[in-house]
């Protein structure tokens, strides 16, 4: 999973792109933070009362509004992904950032709403998997077994339904 890609298409050529640690270190490097950066790309603003300070909610967060994407943000970032997809793929770049960026056919809320699903992606935080206190290797794999079963009952049982429906 570390070097799944996704792909994007502009202009009719699919492009490799990867939103990683590289490209996150120069979204910061940019944005100063990674926080400043989504709310540019979203299109995120804050609510201003009538003195033109942010209105805070009942948990002290400044509510924001929308408003529309900072294009900049989208040209700055996805040539930088698609280089990246390039590098791990080991390929040579095909295009500079400017020839990217022209080939852009998608209008700017179709490309924040891409690129911010790539950013969700790459930040999202799993838990590890917590393993029971003293437990031994055989009862490790009995729970293995027990699942893997479960697995194959389920499945077998999805398949049985799918063929009763037709």
């Amino acid at each position: 999973m570390l070097n799944e890609l996704s792909h994007i298409e502009l202009s009719g050529i699919d492009f490799p792109m990867k939103m990683d640690n590289m490209v996150l270190q120069m979204i910061q490097k940019e944005y100063g933070n990674l926080k400043n950066f989504e709310i540019k790309l979203i299109g995120a603003a804050p609510v201003l009362d009538k003195n033109g300070m942010p209105v805070k909610n009942a948990d002290g967060e400044i509510e924001l509004k929308q408003q529309e994407p900072d294009i900049s943000v989208t040209n700055f970032v996805l040539p930088k992904m698609i280089m990246e997809g390039w590098d791990i793929e080991g390929k040579e770049h095909e295009f500079t950032e400017e020839e990217l960026i022209r080939l852009i056919d998608k209008n700017i809320y179709v490309m924040a709403s891409l690129i911010h699903e790539e950013y969700a992606r790459c930040i999202l935080v799993k838990e590890p998997k917590k393993q029971k206190p003293n437990q031994s290797l055989q009862e490790k794999m009995q729970e293995k077994s027990r699942l893997t079963l479960i697995g194959c009952i389920i499945s077998a049982l999805r398949s049985w339904a799918s063929q009763k429906k037709q």
